[in-house]
């Protein structure tokens, strides 16, 4: 570990040195590999994001454009509550905002 070296021949220092680089090698491959794993998931979790965020954007248009050709009825009144619960990614985690009167 880099300790007293004073006492070794050129040889073995040469040895500890190809150790230690082999050593740096394999530990460099596995840091390269977790990273590209890593990237992998990201741009993965983008995706589906982006697929969502699409889906919800002709949705949200759908509702709009039926909300134009009859304005008595509000969006949220023809959203039910699975497709609310289905927007969220939580609604456990969700706080309650309902208004409670009285």
């Amino acid at each position: 570990m880099g300790g007293n070296t004073t006492g070794l021949s050129f040889q073995e220092l040469q040895n500890i040195e190809v150790r230690l680089e082999s050593a740096m090698n394999r530990i460099r491959s596995r840091r390269n590999e977790l990273l590209t794993m890593q990237a992998r998931d990201i741009i993965s979790k983008g995706n589906d994001l982006w697929a969502e965020n699409n889906m919800l954007k002709r949705k949200l248009e759908e509702l709009l454009q039926t909300s134009s050709e009859n304005p008595a009825v509000s969006i949220t009144d023809r959203l039910s509550t699975s497709e609310i619960g289905n927007a969220t990614s939580s609604s456990k985690d969700a706080p309650d905002t309902k208004l409670k009167l009285g």
